[in-house]
């Protein structure tokens, strides 16, 4: 044993300021040092203090290149975790009012948390990155993925989901649900607040039933169906994907099944009826085309570009940041190609359709809904976050000029602001009865907002924490075991909402007969925490970068997008189903990680001829 090593001043150092980061994760993330957590973190850093590999000694630092990017990375989630801390939530979550859910006051502890809990995420990242070599990621399997075990596994997937369905006959129906269907019966004008494209296909189902002599809740029922039909063969595809192109056993294809299978939160978003199922399962698989397209390295054929087409069409009408999420990437993809002209050959084809594709959704979402008599949403739909910061702003006293406070008074009266500003969401403000939304369709609310916002932008900080931190804080109690996606609304075990179901002829029930059985396929799942995923994704880049498989950050694209129109312009504080895509996601990151971590198997890339030329020379 190397005692010299041990007691080197640098070795006993570190070891100390591991110690404290330890105390300091520890207290911040809600365990206010509890032993058995405490002592965890403490071997877990202490672990990765004395890395063992060959290139953590050839490093004694500890911390390989990208330092910047690594201290940058590092000092965020510190931060996330810091702000994390001091959100108090003491009232209900949804309808709690400013003086219940708050923001603590900070210390000049919390500064020295900063650095320190920075200090040890900076420890594990270059831990993990010292044992990722450069170049180092395997060349996946780019074999056909078979249709044949794509349908069996979304077969074993539709009956393991099937008792769900029976339980909670014809679907899972919400509120949001009933007011889709109102337009498509002719009872409410259309809007396109629920995208009117996800309202046309709801109909569709209920129109055909109807039309046949059957019931709307037939028609419920066979979208349902086709939900879970399109849900299934969506998991089932990425699950034989990740074996296929990771060169793994097939036994992990039926433990992602089972995992998918046999998660009640799965199960009961499979027939939810939501816009989010569709687009999540869309989203995913144009990722894993990308993936493809990245790994690949050749120009794209026909059916791989229609498949393109399609989904990223379905992306673009099923929810309204599907169209922000299609623009980023076809942002994205043109600078890649200007910036790297060898990769224009392969690129070309696939930016071409998305640009296509992305022009006729806005085509046919602006003028063709205006042509067909579709409304727009309400203005208050899309600035959900800006309205609830000028709110906060005028619940709390802030700084408000002559004419910012008359503006704020045309949309809801002053003096009611510190009872109807919710901190968490923005539905019951723009919802009161009293709230003018017409107000916001003035051309000077961004001019307000701008001038709010230079005279009080500790509080618009405040009103976007108290907003989003379900997408961020990994510290969180109430992120990380929430459970109640499917309870916020839903009519079927509603005394009024059944009632509001009956009036449009759907009548959900209990097709299992016993209430009892309905109780062991419950719809309060647990699922990975979207915030965690964040961060995850995050991490994942910086590594994929440093082994030199910048490609890969392709397929990865669609996700960081998602993630991104969350955090900065979330309508709720938590929200799983709006991130659901990243959840389905997360064979694809064990895999990206499990390939960059696989030292043992590494298969040296194939040399073009040039390289050949060099290498002999």
């Amino acid at each position: 044993m190397n005692t010299k090593g041990i007691l080197n001043p640098t070795i006993i150092a570190r070891i100390a300021l591991n110690i404290a980061a330890s105390i300091c994760i520890a207290y911040y993330f809600g365990t206010e040092g509890d032993p058995a957590w405490l002592f965890g973190c403490l071997c877990f850093l202490l672990l990765l203090c004395c890395p063992l590999n060959k290139n953590a000694r050839s490093n004694p630092s500890g911390i390989p290149q990208k330092r910047m990017s690594i201290w940058l990375i590092s000092i965020l989630f510190a931060l996330s975790v810091v702000l994390g801390h001091h959100i108090a939530i003491t009232g209900s979550s949804y309808s709690g009012t400013a003086d219940v859910n708050f923001i603590s006051p900070y210390t000049g502890w919390d500064a020295i948390a900063l650095a320190l809990i920075a200090y040890g995420a900076s420890t594990l990242i270059s831990s993990l990155l010292s044992r990722i070599s450069r170049k180092s990621f395997p060349a996946p399997c780019m074999d056909t993925i078979s249709t044949r075990r794509v349908l069996a596994a979304s077969l074993v997937l539709f009956l393991l989901w099937l008792p769900y369905l029976l339980a909670y006959w014809p679907g899972i129906i919400f509120y949001d649900t009933l007011n889709s269907l109102r337009q498509t019966l002719g009872v409410n004008p259309w809007v396109n607040h629920h995208p009117a494209a996800y309202t046309a296909f709801l109909g569709l189902f209920v129109h055909a039933a109807t039309a046949t002599g059957y019931s709307a809740t037939t028609g419920m029922a066979l979208y349902s169906i086709t939900q879970m039909i399109l849900v299934a063969t969506g998991l089932s595809y990425c699950a034989n994907w990740v074996a296929v192109r990771g060169r793994l056993k097939r036994v992990v294809v039926w433990a992602l099944i089972g995992l998918f299978g046999l998660s009640s939160y799965i199960a009961a978003f499979s027939i939810a009826a939501w816009k989010d199922p569709i687009f999540s399962i869309a989203l995913l698989i144009v990722s894993l085309r990308l993936f493809d397209l990245a790994w690949k390295k050749t120009a794209p054929n026909a059916a791989y570009l229609a498949s393109v087409a399609l989904l990223c069409f379905v992306v673009g009408v099923a929810r309204s940041n599907g169209m922000i999420i299609e623009l980023v990437l076809l942002l994205g993809l043109a600078v890649v190609m200007i910036t790297q002209p060898q990769t224009r050959f392969m690129l070309m084809r696939t930016t071409a359709v998305l640009c296509a594709t992305t022009v006729f959704v806005v085509a046919l979402t602006g003028p063709g809904y205006q042509l067909l008599g579709i409304s727009k949403a309400p203005k208050e739909e899309s600035v959900g976050i800006l309205l609830n910061q000028m709110a906060r702003t005028a619940a709390l006293d802030g700084n408000l000029s002559a004419n910012d406070k008359k503006y704020m008074d045309s949309l809801l009266p002053l003096e009611l602001y510190s009872e109807c500003y919710r901190p968490t969401c923005t539905d019951l403000l723009k919802w009161d009865e009293r709230f003018n939304g017409r107000a916001l369709d003035n051309k000077g609310f961004f001019k307000h907002w701008l001038s709010m916002l230079a005279r009080n932008p500790k509080l618009y900080f405040e009103a976007w924490e108290l907003q989003t931190y379900g997408f961020w804080a990994v510290n969180r109690v109430d992120v990380n075991t929430y459970c109640d996606s499917f309870y916020a609304g839903p009519v079927n075990w509603s005394e009024d909402g059944l009632k509001a179901s009956g009036e449009l002829g759907i009548r959900p029930r209990n097709l299992l007969g016993d209430d009892n059985l309905r109780e062991l396929f419950h719809v309060d799942g647990w699922f990975i925490p979207i915030s965690w995923i964040n961060w995850l994704l995050i991490l994942l880049v910086l590594c994929l970068w440093r082994s030199g498989a910048k490609w890969a950050v392709i397929g990865l694209a669609p996700s960081l997008c998602l993630a991104g129109t969350l955090i900065l312009s979330s309508p709720i504080w938590c929200s799983p189903r709006y991130a659901a895509e990243e959840q389905f996601l997360l064979p694809v990151i064990g895999l990206l990680f499990y390939m960059l971590l696989r030292r043992n198997v590494i298969q040296a890339p194939m040399q073009t001829p040039a390289d050949s030329n060099r290498s002999s020379t």
